[in-house]
């Protein structure tokens, strides 16, 4: 551990006033290093090391989920997968509120990053994705985290969900002084509201809510936002990290979200392949399910999320989700491959026909 380690530099690193002194307040240890990575700070104190995490506005109910789940996994005899359980406070709370912000601490988890160099590796994590959704197969989340749930009326969620968009199409379009985001957002909301009318349109055509019910005795957690610097390898161990946007969810939803990052990584058919292999190794999908991986698709998951942080929840500048939102609307443009390739992927190597859009109808407006 670094002995030059400066008083204030927490402070400094995070804008939160006597970090220090309320970190040993909280949970009795002396910050010997700070180290800020990738949104949340190392620490090695004097009684080891943890992760230090803010909580983002709205988020603290979420964390008491997160913490039961975490609970119940590592629970399992099976210790193939593991996801890190946040620490309680002396008092045994779950957060401590700072002067500025709320913060949770969780334990530093060891292990190496994974790389994604080959089709082994896609295979193998998705073994443990399914392990980690089998493992929530028997969790019983509480009601009052029903506003994290989509296990059931899924279809009213999307079409809130489209709701909001037009009313988000509608605000950008409306405004006297329209600023560099609601003209980047006006140049893709039409086809967005098209393209989500369509998904709703082909989840009743799947049956899709009748789909989802019989699909939750298989997993009843989703991450929801799975990527390589989210996971970890500890020996035989699959780590998955930073679960601030977990949901109660089918499965389906987390593999999908899975398929979408590795096609944009490789945009390769035998990653698909493999994905759906490996993950099958532990349980066996459902007919029904490949077709609602195809609907998950169709859902603009993560422009959704920023327009939400602009225009609803005022969390996220209109400056800095310009960037973002381009970057999301680029992922939207180029989902026809990936219906395609999956198509085509679960026909010849899984044996299934599933339903699907004709995607070059639904035009940019």
């Amino acid at each position: 551990m670094s002995s030059d380690f400066q008083p204030g530099y927490l402070s400094e690193l995070t804008g939160e006033e006597q970090l220090e002194m309320l970190l040993h307040y909280h949970y009795g240890f002396h910050v010997k290093e700070a180290k800020p990575i990738r949104g949340i700070v190392r620490l090695r104190t004097d009684q080891g090391t943890y992760v230090l995490k803010r909580v983002k506005p709205g988020e603290k109910d979420r964390w008491h989920l997160i913490k039961q789940v975490a609970e119940h996994v590592n629970g399992k005899q099976e210790k193939r997968v593991t996801l890190p359980e946040p620490l309680d406070t002396g008092a045994k709370k779950l957060y401590f509120d700072g002067f500025r912000y709320a913060y949770v601490l969780l334990p530093w988890m060891e292990g190496e990053t994974v790389s994604l160099s080959g089709l082994d590796e896609w295979a193998r994590l998705s073994e443990s994705l399914s392990l980690l959704h089998q493992a929530t197969a028997d969790f019983q989340p509480s009601k009052e985290h029903a506003e994290y749930s989509r296990l059931s009326a899924k279809e009213s969620h999307l079409k809130k969900a489209l709701q909001q968009i037009e009313i988000f199409h509608l605000a950008a379009k409306l405004t006297s002084y329209p600023s560099d985001l609601d003209r980047t957002w006006l140049d893709i909301s039409g086809y967005t509201i098209g393209m989500m009318e369509n998904m709703i349109k082909y989840y009743q055509k799947i049956n899709g809510d009748e789909a989802c019910r019989e699909m939750v005795k298989f997993g009843k957690i989703c991450h929801s936002r799975l990527h390589r610097h989210n996971l970890l390898q500890a020996g035989e161990q699959s780590v998955f990290l930073d679960w601030n946007e977990m949901t109660l969810d089918v499965r389906t939803a987390d593999l999908a979200d899975w398929l979408m990052y590795a096609y944009g990584c490789t945009g390769s058919p035998g990653v698909l392949q493999a994905i759906l292999a490996g993950y099958q190794q532990v349980a066996p999908l459902d007919e029904s399910e490949y077709s609602l991986i195809y609907a998950q698709f169709l859902f603009p998951g993560k422009l959704t999320r920023l327009l939400q942080n602009v225009y609803l929840n005022q969390t996220l500048s209109e400056t800095a989700a310009v960037s973002r939102v381009r970057t999301a609307i680029d992922i939207e443009e180029k989902k026809e491959g990936l219906l395609k390739m999956y198509a085509n992927v679960v026909k010849d190597h899984f044996g299934v026909t599933i339903p699907q859009l004709d995607w070059l109808e639904t035009k940019k407006s």
